[in-house]
């Protein structure tokens, strides 16, 4: 007759060990592979986060037209190098467009507005300047009237073209000479529109404002941004060297978590960029 053997407790005991341990060591390995990955994952998005935001940064930069100013988190200009929440510039909107010709030879620099020619082809499809912009007549080789645009006037059309007569936030400041005196024949004076842009961290975000067709916009670049005053202009031997702005430990970091609560650390970036002022003083 055959006979069955039972386990005794400490074989019972000797096993329960076994398969806990082997168990555990299991859950250690999964575990550590799930931190590496969700660790991995962050820094990459931290990093892609940083390198999209200071990329975009740069080649908004390299396009304005404007010597960039550090502003407030309000957008309200910082004196001094900083450090500053944000920095603002202006980019190339339009022009370059020739200013209406009136009766008289010159236009009066007491005046606060003043009319241009944007286009032939009709106000449908001609250039429409925007309150917000800002609009530079070159009087003279050295002179340049910069002035912001309040108001803009319903198109009308002329034999030069569509016609646009803006508001300025002031007097023109100088006479503006349109005929020559000799003949009274039309003189070309040139002008250009640009439009404000600005990067500004604010709220943990930071965030690009510029202008478009329907107003002012807002633009997300980065989230979770850590720096809340990261942008300066750097000093060259003692003096401020304007021809750059920099930043100092932007840092981004992931703020989404798993189950396991984990969050990335922080991943950050310093760099100075030249801009570029391509308009100011040379038409």
């Amino acid at each position: 007759m055959k006979k069955h053997h039972a386990f005794t407790f400490l074989e019972i005991m000797i096993s329960i060990s076994i398969f806990a341990f082997a168990g555990g060591g299991i859950y250690l390995v999964l575990r550590t592979g799930m931190l590496l990955f969700a660790k991995n994952s962050a820094i990459n998005f931290s990093h892609q986060q940083v390198r999209v935001a200071m990329v975009q940064l740069q080649q908004d930069l390299h396009a304005s037209v404007s010597i960039p100013q550090l502003v407030d988190a309000t957008g309200a200009v910082v004196t001094g190098t900083g450090p500053a929440a944000g920095v603002s510039f202006r980019k190339y909107a339009g022009g370059p467009f020739s200013v209406l010709v009136p009766a008289g030879a010159t236009i009066s620099g007491s005046l606060n507005q003043i009319s241009i020619v944007t286009g032939t082809q009709g106000t449908a499809t001609d250039y429409r300047p925007q309150v917000g912009q800002r609009l530079h007549v070159q009087v003279l080789p050295t002179q340049l009237v910069e002035l912001d645009i309040t108001a803009v006037g319903a198109p009308s059309s002329s034999s030069a073209g569509t016609v646009y007569t803006l508001t300025l936030n002031g007097p023109l400041g100088t006479d503006i000479q349109v005929r020559n005196p000799a003949d009274n024949s039309s003189l070309n004076v040139a002008c250009f529109i640009t439009s404000p842009v600005s990067y500004i961290v604010k709220n943990g975000q930071l965030v690009k404002r510029y202008l478009t067709s329907s107003g002012t916009a807002s633009l997300v670049v980065a989230a979770a941004v850590t720096t809340n005053l990261p942008f300066f202009i750097p000093t060259v031997n003692g003096l401020t060297n304007t021809a750059y702005i920099a930043t100092s430990n932007f840092a981004v970091k992931d703020n989404a978590s798993g189950n396991l609560q984990f969050h990335s650390s922080t991943f950050s970036l310093s760099l100075q960029t030249p801009h570029w002022s391509q308009m100011t003083a040379n038409y």
